[in-house]
């Protein structure tokens, strides 16, 4: 808008400040404010922290596990937390398992599991 009245483009300067402009009354304009998390209880934090360190246990061989995290949501599932239906989706199929009703069971024929 501001550029209508001159025929040539704006110089880098120029179109610099346009920008910044532009931004500013943009900013201006959707001041957003972040939204507060809600509190959770020590248990849950606690229950969080320890899936982390589930999934930080090093193998046998000396690496980390790179199934630990599917393990832990499994053991999470198994234990009633909610997980969300991505998580259940990646975590059964990395395991080979159909996570249903709050129980898993191989996705293997002949093959059964807890």
């Amino acid at each position: 808008q501001a550029q209508k009245s001159s025929p040539f483009p704006p110089t880098l300067p120029e179109f610099l400040r346009l920008c910044r402009d532009a931004a500013n009354r943009k900013s201006a304009a959707q001041s957003v404010q972040a939204l507060n998390a809600p509190p959770i209880s020590k248990d849950v934090a606690a229950q969080r922290l320890a899936q982390i360190e589930v999934r930080r246990k090093p193998d046998h061989s000396g690496g980390l596990d790179p199934l630990g995290w599917a393990l832990a949501h499994r053991e999470a599932y198994l234990s009633g937390v909610r997980l969300s239906p991505v998580q259940i989706s990646f975590a059964s199929a990395a395991l080979g398992e159909t996570w249903s009703g709050g129980k898993c069971s191989s996705a293997l024929p002949g093959d059964v599991r807890a």
